[in-house]
């Protein structure tokens, strides 16, 4: 091939990945002089996985166990080693550059790649790409630190682009492709994102099959099912420990479904989390125009009035003008939003015309699987189809925040425009049909914004939920109004806006079709109208005054940290109420906290924090060993250390066992148990059988002496030592959280079982004299897991790589040369 050809071949790609680093990089640019994004949930797993670094720094061994959280819980789904460490490496090398702007050009390029594959010209790639990764709903969640979000997001649409590959091109070849995407989409472990796309590749299977029965392809369609098949094994495989181990954690945790009965949960929901939680975040019909207007519900529920409009200038006489930026602009049915799922006007003008102008099978099947996103997206406010997926799809009841699955919308909406653009390009529709798809798009979203424009101020009341209570609590009557007021202007300005990208859009297309713009010169068009459209409003939500210096971005000690710091002591636990004690893991940075934030905590916990911990139940405090809390001194705003000196301590020997018949019962006796000298053994716990006899011996027999003592002599992560003394048998309550799955227990380095004591915590029969008691932590089965994930990683991986040979190979044998 002669240079100049070969130039002009590749020309487009290196355009495409030089604007989407371009763009990233931009709007990123802070990223590039050291500075970092104030991400909430990335300083909440700093606090979270503090402990489990400081445990690799000093034993060379990761404990596979986090102590500092909830006052523990297995490091699955926070920090651990799956022996995956090369995923880690591709996954860094192909986001070219870290942080952020590495992220978001992952996402470009992914769709970009997605739609080669799809067989979409390269240079109207651009367009749709840029769509996608500049959606809003990305940089929400990327400013909020949900990196695996963002991450999941990325690789998703180049395992599409596989599985696309091997059915329309070649099998192998697509295979290798969609298993390849397909392990590192399974890698960055976000399943509620990866669960939604495998709807997608449901669709898009179903669409194959019917179009390989109407063709008569049917042992074609076979082969390539088959091959996927085994990409889908080798995906799985290359991720198979933290799969597995994360299915066999799933069960123990909040989305495991609760042990307790129907009338304690408060909840109708069984296996899975409840169905009122699980909808809790659900989207408003009328909300999903923000798709299209972006601010049409207010935007963000942390704020979005302006310093100078109609609330600010009502606060004013009130000297409290600042407090309007604060006030939540936010209007819509969500508990709480940082802000709307903007799909970009440009890029919904274009799907529209996608439906207009192409052909049925190509667009039927997409739209298809778009209206199920939206409708499963209203939540509660569409109970029968929730309900439906609920109750009878595998999986599905294990996701909160039903609303997240609007990430179908982010993909399906530009890959309707790239279609389209793709006829365009190839000319394969008659200038009438084009003009027609313009016009009657134009009428559809051009008419919609400009009622929402021009009426919008009177079709809603523009109250939102929390207006009622900030009326009730003596709020002024004049500010509401100005609320309600500000808000419609929003939505009118906004909707004003989008017409104006429409029209623009229309107006680019229609010079393409009449050929008064050729060859690249649409398409840069478009580009620009995408990132002005997009962008605008990601910094609205994400503007460059999220970044700060990394050393702003530290959690920091305060003074009531280091005074508890100085206690040496094993084994206690703190209660940070300076903070949301529950929803904050920033205490458990420095200490080993009762509380802490995580999406899939250990369903027993929960069930303690809604019953006791919440509640303030002394008694559930103490045997948790809850030795100090911090307090906010409502007068000096000063934090303040409080000593608890009925804390039960690390370990303790109790005079009696109460057995009840499971965990309902068990919970349900701490509301009053003295935990210092009775503990709660269930009869429904798989080692109570075994340890029958032993337990009631030692519960009966067991007297405390004069110098009957138990303490711990040691305290890791995954390992705790207790030296005691008894006169006879006993009972010993250990307080660390109960987990079957990787503690043992030995005395005096013989096995022992231990068993599930108060509800959540650890108990054994000590037998009379002087022993050591030890617990230790291994994650079963580890060694062959993660050898047999990493040796199929490593062969996954060189798939792909004489995937590409092939393919170079072919290219060569096609040209000639």
């Amino acid at each position: 091939m002669k240079p100049d050809k070969a130039f002009k071949t590749i020309l487009p790609y290196l355009v495409a990945l030089l604007a989407f680093f371009a763009v990233a990089a931009v709007y990123f640019a802070p990223q590039f002089e050291g500075k970092v994004i104030s991400m909430h949930d990335e300083m909440q797993y700093r606090g979270m996985s503090q402990d489990i670094r400081d445990h690799i720094a000093t034993y060379g061994e990761h404990p596979q166990w986090e102590g500092n959280m909830f006052s523990g819980m297995p490091a699955y789904m926070i920090n651990f080693d799956y022996g995956v460490g090369a995923l880690r490496r591709l996954d860094s090398a192909m986001r070219v550059v870290g942080g952020p702007a590495g992220m978001i050009f992952l996402c470009m390029a992914s769709f970009f790649l997605m739609l080669l594959l799809w067989g979409v010209k390269p240079w109207v790639s651009i367009v749709p790409s840029l769509a996608y990764g500049l959606s809003t709903y990305t940089f929400l969640v990327l400013g909020a630190g949900h990196l695996a979000k963002v991450l999941a997001l990325g690789y998703a649409p180049a395992m599409i682009g596989g599985v696309v590959y091997a059915y329309r091109r070649n099998f192998w070849v697509g295979a290798a492709l969609a298993a390849f995407f397909g392990m590192m989409e399974i890698s960055v472990n976000h399943p509620q994102i990866t669960y939604y796309f495998g709807l997608v590749l449901a669709a898009l299977v179903i669409n194959e099959a019917v179009k390989a029965v109407r063709d008569k392809t049917l042992p074609r369609f076979a082969k390539a099912t088959a091959a996927l098949l085994a990409a889908g094994a080798l995906a799985l495989g290359a991720n198979y420990a933290a799969v597995w181990y994360g299915s066999q954690y799933a069960k123990t945790t909040t989305r495991g479904g609760s042990a307790l009965s129907e009338e304690l949960r408060g909840d109708e929901g069984g296996k899975g989390l409840g169905l009122r939680y699980a909808t809790a975040w659900s989207y408003g019909v009328g909300e999903s125009f923000n798709m299209l207007v972006p601010d049409f519900k207010g935007g963000s529920s942390s704020g979005g009035f302006s310093e100078d409009g109609a609330v600010a200038q009502s606060l004013a006489k009130y000297n409290a003008r600042n407090m309007a930026t604060q006030l939540p602009a936010y209007w819509g049915d969500q508990p709480g939003t940082a802000g709307p799922t903007y799909l970009g006007a440009v890029a919904v003008f274009l799907a529209a015309m996608g439906l207009f102008l192409l052909r049925g099978r190509c667009k039927w099947w997409i739209v298809a699987v778009s209206l199920l996103a939206l409708m499963l997206s209203w939540g509660s406010n569409f109970m029968p189809l929730t309900e439906l997926f609920f109750y009878h799809f595998p999986g599905y009841n294990k996701f909160r925040a039903v609303s997240t699955i609007l990430v179908v919308l982010q993909w399906t909406i530009p890959l309707l425009g790239a279609l389209m653009l793709g006829v365009l390009w190839k000319g394969g529709r008659e200038r009438k049909d084009i003009v027609r798809a313009v016009k009657y798009s134009l009428y559809v979203l051009g008419g919609i914004t400009l009622i929402f424009a021009l009426f919008g101020g009177t079709l809603f009341s523009f109250s939102g939920a929390g207006d009622a209570e900030m009326q009730q609590s003596g709020f002024p009557a004049e500010v509401l109004a100005a609320m309600r007021s500000e808000r419609a202007s929003m939505l009118r300005g906004d909707a004003f806006r989008s017409l104006i990208f429409i029209v623009l859009t229309a107006s680019v297309v229609l010079l393409w079709a009449y050929r008064k713009i050729k060859g690249w010169l649409p398409v840069a068009a478009l580009s620009v109208l995408v990132v002005c459209d997009l962008a605008a409003v990601n910094l609205r939500y994400l503007p460059r005054s999220k970044f700060v210096e990394k050393r702003d971005n530290e959690i920091r000690p305060t003074a009531a940290d280091m005074a508890i710091k100085a206690d040496t002591t094993p084994g206690f636990r703190v209660a940070n109420f300076a903070v949301s004690t529950f929803n904050d893991a920033t205490t458990s940075y420095f200490h080993r906290s009762i509380g802490g934030y995580h999406g899939a905590k250990l369903g027993r916990y929960q069930d303690l924090i809604d019953r006791h911990l919440s509640r303030n139940n002394m008694g559930v405090y103490n045997m948790l060993n809850t030795k100090y809390f911090i307090v906010q001194d409502q007068q000096t705003q000063q934090l303040r250390v409080q000593l608890n000196p009925e804390a039960n301590g690390a370990a303790w020997f109790v005079s009696r066992v109460k057995t009840v018949p499971g965990a309902s019962e068990a919970i349900v006796a701490l509301d009053s148990l003295d935990t210092k000298n009775v503990a709660v053994v269930e009869e429904s716990c798989t080692q109570y059988e075994n340890l029958r006899k032993s337990l009631e011996s030692a519960s009966s027999a067991y007297e405390k002496h004069l110098g009957d003592t138990i303490y711990m002599a040691e305290y890791r992560v995954n390992y705790q030592k207790y030296v005691c003394r008894a006169g006879a048998p006993a009972v010993a309550v250990f307080s660390e959280i109960y987990y079957p799955y990787g503690w043992s227990c030995t005395i005096d380095g013989e096995p022992v079982e231990y068993f599930c004591a108060d509800y959540i915590l650890r108990g054994a029969v000590v037998p009379a004299g002087e022993h050591t008691v030890e617990f230790r932590f291994a994650a079963p089965h580890y060694r062959a897991l993660t050898g047999f994930t990493r040796w199929t990683g490593f062969l996954v991986t060189g798939l792909l790589c004489a995937a590409i040979i092939y393919l170079i190979i072919r290219k060569k044998d096609d040209t000639g040369e």
